[in-house]
Formats: C-alpha cells, structure tokens, sequence
C-alpha cells in the first residue's frame, strides 16, 4: 500500500479531463536517451536474471504500461530490467537508464538535505521555523509560530496537506497550468489546526514544501544548490534531475505518464499535467532520476554516507501513523512490515508514475522500482503494481 490522497478525487480527475479535452491538444514525446548503461551492470550474470525479467513482462501484459526495477542483494550484486514502453504512442521501450519521478520519494531528499544542514550547525531539529521564515509567512500558518523542524520532518505539525484541501483543487481544475511554486504554502494560510504540534499525525507535502523554502533561507540560495553540491555529485548521481540541473524539467530519456482516470483499464496520456505538477513542487515532489542513482542515494543514506550515524538515528525513530497506508514514520523515512522482515526508505504516488525505494536492513538487499502508470486513484490496474507486484517482487527476491 501506498501513501494516498485521501479526498473524492474521482470527480475531481474526471472534471480536469472534461477541460482539458477543450484545450488546444498537444503532442508529447519525450527525448528518449541513447540505449546505453552508464553505470555497473552485472544484470546478465544474475542467476536469477530470466526470473527477474519474467516478472516485469508479466505485469506488463497485465497491462502496466511501463516498468523499470532494480533488486541489489548481497550475494548476487546488481540486477536492473524493464518492460514496457516509456512512450505508448510511438513504441519507445522502456529502458534499464529511463529517467523516472520520484514523487514523494523526494521528500527523503529534503529531509537529508536537512540533516546535513544541522550537522552543519546551521539549524536544529528543535527550532521552530519562525527562526528561519518571514513573519508573513508563519503568522498566516496554523501552528506557525509554534512548529519546528522536526515536526515538519515527521508530519506532526498539525498543517493539511495541501493537495487534499478545496483551494488547491479548484485551481488544478480552473487552471492547472497557473499554479506556481510561490503559491503552493499558501493553499494552508489561515486555516484551522489539525492538532497541537507533536500531538498527532498527519501526512502533509505542505511541510516539505515549507522546508525546501527553510533550506533557501539558511543557505542563501535556491536549495536545489544545496541538493546538488550535498547530495547529487558526491553520490555521482549523474542521471537525477532537480531544478538546478541541464535539462530539468524535461531531461533526455523522461518517460511519458498514463493514467487510468476512469477506471476502467483503459489509460490516457497525462504527460503535459504531471511534468508541469512535477516541475513547480519543491521538498514534497520535484526529482527525475534513474532508478540506479536512486539505489545510490538509498545505499549512500543507510550506510553513512550521507548524514552520520547519530543523523539516521534521529530519521529511524518511530512514530506509528494511525493510518492504514503507512505502517510507521520516522524523519523522511517510512518503515513498513513485511513478511520478510522490516523496509525502510520511502515511495511516491502522482497522477502518472509511481515509485519505490526500500532497503530491507535484515538481509542488505535494496529494491527500487518505478512505473509511468499514475498510481494516486485505485483502480485494477492500479493494484496490479502498488499491490500484485510489490508482493510478487518480494515473493521472488527472497525465495
């Protein structure tokens, strides 16, 4: 299961498309990379190679549009396959090397990029963010002169999330194409609430998005500065597209993105929408990547290499979410119960993709996947990867 959006949005898509439909149609196709691998693939010597493959060609004849997974195991190294096309229209397969969304496993990012910046000294976990925003800004948030750090990293500060709340849904309907970056912490101006801060939970993309904004202030500078030179080049991350870097925010090799908005199996081509979306959202959403530099910063994360010990001991403590779609909670990281031991790490729902990003600490084994299938409504195609595959990779990876 998956973190979801929680309102009717069913009639809420399905109004976007009536609209959208009356819009001058444009062609979107993306500029597909050379087939190459860029980086140690050991995939063919995998024993477990043609097992691996089969279950990605499964899915797809199930009818996923597109799948890219990556499975590290200490015994057997990297494997890295894909099925599918990256683009429907014009037969483009999808690649070992395409570049995939992150969606809200961006939000793992933000809170690394935060952790260096106190291990820097440059903030703490307990200072409250009216240290480092404008008056303007926390006077107008619920809890906004009460809230830290902290509670912003672990959804506990009693902000809505922005996605969820009637304003933003009217704009995304009236105009999507509209929405600014500046106006996305506005959505929760002068609202209500939800609880105390540290006294409940609640998943907010508006506190990351609030973060990223924290970042700009203590650096002095656009955080995706800070994102690139304290956590892309250090890791070699030469195909993880952020703001700052050439090509963003329609790099060379992006998949397009489908979504079934009725249900029914049948998907549509929702690239222009869910780049856009993608491209405004900042410490929530934002990142592209293949799925072999987000193994490099999930590895790089749990092995030190990235914040100290004492740093992911702090993003390891728990909280339980009173909510089904996530088990517990730490910092920018989430934990979940598997039959085959614990998975830390994060995943991601959007309109059209969908990824994951887990390593599991029991055996050292890493999987990431992703897909261009929208994953944020429910629907049978919809299980088939947030559900069916997600357990038959395990399945196959541990037996």
């Amino acid at each position: 299961m998956k973190t979801k959006i929680l309102f009717s949005i069913t009639i809420i898509v399905g109004t976007l498309f009536i609209i959208l439909s009356c819009m001058k149609e444009e062609d979107y196709l993306p500029i597909t990379g050379e087939n190459y691998i860029n980086f140690p693939d050991s995939s063919d010597k995998n024993p477990r190679s043609y097992e691996y493959q089969s279950l990605l060609d499964k899915y797809v004849q199930k009818g996923i549009p597109g799948i890219v997974l990556l499975i590290y195991s200490p015994g057997d190294g990297l494997w890295v396959g894909s099925s599918g096309y990256a683009c429907i229209e014009n037969k483009t397969p999808m690649q070992k090397n395409s570049i995939v969304y992150s969606a809200s496993i961006g939000k793992t990012y933000c809170a690394v990029a935060t952790m260096q910046l106190i291990e820097e000294g440059k903030m703490m976990l307990d200072d409250k963010i009216n240290k480092y925003l404008e008056p303007g800004v926390c006077n107008k948030l619920p809890n906004g002169n009460s809230i830290t750090i902290k509670n912003l990293l672990g959804h506990t500060s009693g902000i809505e999330n922005f996605e969820e709340g009637p304003d933003f849904i009217a704009d995304v309907l009236n105009d999507p194409y509209s929405i600014q970056t500046k106006d996305i912490i506005k959505y929760e101006y002068n609202k209500k609430a939800l609880f105390k801060p540290g006294e409940g939970y609640k998943y907010s993309s508006t506190g990351y998005e609030l973060l990223a904004k924290i970042i700009d202030n203590v650096t002095g500078e656009n955080h995706s500065k800070y994102y690139t030179s304290s956590i892309f080049e250090p890791l070699g991350a030469e195909n993880t597209y952020y703001k700052n870097e050439a090509g963003f925010p329609k790099p060379n090799g992006l998949v397009n993105s489908y979504f079934d908005r009725l249900g029914n199996g049948k998907i549509e081509n929702v690239s222009d929408i869910n780049n856009y979306i993608t491209s405004i959202l900042t410490g929530s959403d934002g990142i592209m990547a293949s799925v072999y530099d987000y193994y490099l910063f999930i590895e790089a994360l749990v092995n030190g290499k990235l914040v100290s010990q004492e740093s992911f001991i702090e993003m390891t403590q728990w909280r339980d979410t009173y909510s089904w779609t996530t088990n517990q909670y730490g910092l920018g990281l989430q934990k979940r119960e598997t039959k085959y031991g614990d998975k830390i790490g994060h995943d991601g729902d959007a309109m059209g993709a969908a990824a994951d990003m887990y390593y599991f600490p029991d055996t050292d084994i890493i999987i990431v996947s992703a897909t261009n299938l929208g994953t944020f409504l429910e629907s049978k195609v919809v299980k088939l990867y947030n559900d069916d595959f997600q357990k038959e990779v395990l399945d196959v990876v541990f037996n």
